[in-house]
């Protein structure tokens, strides 16, 4: 192979082309070759798994915002809720009486709310 470009005339000696195929011939040349587009590999891939985790964490701080701040935030949400209860108990008690599932919803819907908080590490307010 030692010719100029497969035309069968040989380089004249000491051309660079010969270092080149002695370097090209020899396998060590190859395993690094192989071992570095491994590398790049493993590299791209850490690289798109950190990428991926950067966004899991960016969309859960933003889920956590969401709770914590959107209009007054979790605790406005629970506090509303035991508010509308005492507002139902005190100005319409016939009413939880003849639907006793109101006061399941409201106490499901403070559960579930108070389950979002403890996820999100927001305090909440005791009731009174």
């Amino acid at each position: 192979m030692n010719d100029c470009l497969g035309c069968g005339h040989p380089y004249p000696a000491g051309h660079w082309m010969y270092s080149v195929s002695d370097f090209i011939e020899n396998p060590f040349f190859w395993a690094f070759i192989i071992a570095l587009v491994v590398i790049v590999i493993l590299v791209n891939g850490l690289i798109k798994v950190f990428k991926a985790n950067m966004y899991k964490a960016d969309r859960i701080d933003s889920i956590c915002e969401t709770i914590k701040l959107t209009q007054g935030g979790i605790n406005k949400r629970i506090d509303e809720n035991r508010e509308l209860l005492q507002l139902i108990e005190s100005q319409c008690p016939h009413l939880l009486d003849k639907h006793p599932w109101i006061n399941g919803w409201i106490d499901s819907q403070e559960q579930y709310l108070l389950a979002i908080a403890e996820c999100a590490y927001v305090r909440v307010r005791k009731s009174y």
